[in-house]
């Protein structure tokens, strides 16, 4: 049994509504003092003893690096007149911003982000060109964190101009469509705290005049009232309007209204009222409004709102009540793309702004997903592309006005994958719901029961699995091992309905959909107990921490990554605030109950025989701060009744996964590879 560094533990014991829990490494929750570093060092030798001496890393790191060299486009975009476009030839750590007045030509190099920095610790976080064209908007981030800097670049003069914009986490520039200035939604934090933790909160909307200091940047609207609720707003194409939505971080719901610019008044005319819904802006046309709500729909609705008389009886639904859940919605060309799922692929639907069914836009004949459709109500042309498990993703142009697709770049790999193949299964869960799930291997494997696993889950934030192509998995399956994608429950593949039957009181479907994949990938002779590895990050960190705490004989091997593992206060840290509305709260009697009945941290048990287990986080991540990591590790290391190593892997200059160096990927897909080689037993083969 290993021998882990010694973390003390302290009297801390909190009262939660008459029950006693004891915290003993709430100290670790200081993670930039000399005794967290200190240990968290010690924590990163053990894990590279193991991982850094693996027989085959050498090799293996080379097949990742080979695997990921190939050239990349990404989906080019039409903002003024101008096509955005990033590229990579791939070896670069970041890929390097083009723009062209052709699309079909390469262009100039707009911004290469790999000369900011010479240890990739400084990245490109964000983009926004202006609607005219005048300006490009670009943000910093530095060591994977979520604060950005933005910057403006004069597209005539290809200088940066003096304008700066500091203190945004989410969202950036809200142009107007003149280029003379942009609304924006500051971060701010919520308490005394300021460390990099502290609870964060958007509350404002301000104005910032292109040529001016930001500290003179007018504030347009403020929520004063209670903390849960955060203020976003966006602009609408033609100026005239800024949309404000009001969402109330405790029940995933919120308030529309806007303010009529042109009217020479800030106040806000509330449209929609009462937080019984979700509703989302998509554009306007004149004083029409087009919003996506769920407010009858479950699988989302767009309705067209008359801003003169917007009473919910008044409303418009122009989708037919028939379709499917909706993924996404754009407004281009006149005309209301919508990207619906069934079974998680996409089909993507044109409708008119009266709801008239114009066409299908004509995808592969192959389980794909589809992305894109960016662009501008008078555009003629958008662009998409389309992505599967087994192939990688080509950019195509839509024709808006005659329904026309074209191929604009397709990724050419420098190996083959012919020797894969996806098929989509359907397996009950506990209760009986019915789960989808993709599975991938090499063709010809043989069912009988020999083959490692490794389950990837996520199942929450109404995100949906979604076919993707990953070099990585690519080797995976050479390496003999199959890959299962479920859609738990939590995601979006069916609608505002499946989201909520994996949220809050009913977040245990989603670690029984989970459980459920594994047993169906056990009883279907694909693999056996003890050689299915589980992995999933941030919502899906969370998901192995319960599912390896529920069921540790299952696993063979358990990969939480940026997980939320302390489920009680979560909320009070960085961004956690806005996932009460996913998860509760522990503040309230009810949701204690729920939460601390599942929370990974509260329940190891000492004695329980865990299963191998690589705890991993960005030493900078600033949304789920790395102390769920740390606590969980700790709590595990001292419960371990067997010899299995639970390791904490604790990565520096990284944060959340966002802005990740190409390096860094290949060192944490490597690292992965190896824990899994040990764990379930398959070899690190070169070829």
């Amino acid at each position: 049994k290993p021998v882990y560094p010694l973390a003390k533990k302290v009297e801390q014991v909190d009262d939660y509504h008459g029950t006693k829990v004891a915290d003993p490494y709430r100290w670790l929750e200081d993670i930039d003092s000399e005794e967290t570093n200190a240990w968290t060092a010690k924590q990163n030798e053990q894990a590279d003893k193991l991982l850094h001496n693996m027989h085959g890393r050498n090799a293996i790191h080379k097949r990742v690096t080979d695997a990921m060299t190939y050239e990349t486009y990404s989906t080019p975009s039409k903002v003024g007149g101008r096509y955005y476009y990033s590229w990579n030839d791939g070896t670069l750590n970041y890929n390097i911003l083009y723009v062209t007045d052709n699309v079909k030509e390469r262009g100039r190099v707009l911004f290469d982000p790999n000369t900011l920095s010479d240890d990739g610790s400084l990245a490109l976080g964000g983009t926004s060109p202006s609607p005219d064209g005048r300006y490009w908007a670009y943000a910093l981030t530095r060591d994977g964190s979520d604060w950005r800097e933005w910057h403006f670049r004069d597209m005539k003069t290809g200088e940066d101009v003096a304008d700066t914009l500091t203190g945004v986490k989410w969202g950036g520039p809200q142009w107007l469509p003149d280029d003379s200035g942009f609304y924006y939604n500051p971060t701010e934090y919520a308490t005394a705290d300021t460390s990099y933790t502290g609870l964060n909160r958007t509350a404002k909307i301000r104005f910032h005049k292109m040529g001016t200091p930001q500290a003179e940047d007018k504030l347009v609207y403020e929520w004063k009232g209670d903390s849960k609720i955060d203020v976003w707003s966006g602009v609408s194409e033609d100026g005239k309007y800024l949309f404000v939505t009001l969402w109330d971080n405790s029940k995933n719901k919120g308030e529309l209204g806007v303010i009529d610019r042109e009217s020479g008044k800030d106040g806000v005319q509330w449209i929609i009222e009462g937080f019984d819904a979700q509703h989302f802006s998509i554009g306007n046309d004149g004083t029409t409004l087009f919003v996506q709500t769920d407010v009858k729909d479950p699988n989302w609705q767009i309705v067209a709102i008359d801003l003169k008389n917007p009473a919910r009886e008044n409303w418009r639904e122009l989708l037919p009540k028939d379709h499917l859940p909706l993924d996404g919605v754009s407004i281009v060309g006149r005309t209301i793309i919508t990207t619906q799922l069934k079974d998680a692929l996409s089909v993507v639907k044109v409708y008119g702004l009266d709801g008239k069914f114009i066409r299908d836009v004509k995808l592969p004949n192959e389980p794909v997903s589809a992305y894109g459709f960016g662009g501008r109500m008078d555009d003629t042309e958008t662009f998409f592309s389309v992505n599967s498990y087994t192939k990688p993703p080509v950019s195509y142009r839509y024709d808006t006005n005659t329904g026309d697709v074209s191929i604009v770049k397709e990724t050419k790999l420098p190996y083959d994958v012919s020797h894969l193949e996806c098929k989509r299964v359907f397996y009950p869960s506990k209760d009986g719901t019915k789960i989808p799930m993709a599975v991938m291997h090499k063709k010809g494997i043989k069912l009988d029961g020999s083959n490692p696993v490794l389950l990837d889950g996520y199942g929450g934030f109404n995100s949906s699995e979604t076919p993707v192509f990953a070099p990585s998995r690519v080797i995976w399956a050479d390496l003999g091992v199959v890959l299962a994608f479920p859609c738990l429950r939590g995601g979006g593949e069916y609608g505002e309905s499946w989201h909520r039957a994996g949220m809050r009181e009913k977040k245990q479907n989603v670690f029984d959909d989970f459980i459920g994949a594994a047993e169906w990938l056990i009883a279907e002779k694909y693999t056996s107990a003890k050689k299915v590895a589980i992995i999933g990050g941030s919502n899906g960190g969370l998901l192995v921490g319960a599912c390896v705490t529920q069921r540790p004989e299952l696993f063979g091997a358990a990969i939480p990554q940026v997980g939320v593992l302390d489920m009680l206060r979560f909320h009070k840290f960085t961004a956690g605030a806005g996932w009460v509305g996913e998860y509760g709260c522990a503040d309230v009697k009810e949701d204690f109950a729920f939460l601390y009945k599942y929370s990974p941290l509260h329940n190891v048990k000492k004695g329980t025989v865990y299963p191998p287990t690589l705890i991993g986080t960005g030493a900078q991540d600033d949304r789920v701060t790395p102390a769920h990591s740390f606590k969980f590790a700790a709590a595990m290391q001292e419960a371990q009744g067997g010899s299995a190593p639970i390791l904490l892997k604790v990565y520096d200059n990284a944060g959340h996964g966002m802005g990740s160096a190409r390096k860094q990927r290949i060192e944490r897909t490597v690292d992965t590879m190896c824990f899994c080689s040990y764990a379930l037993g398959f070899k690190l083969s070169a070829e």
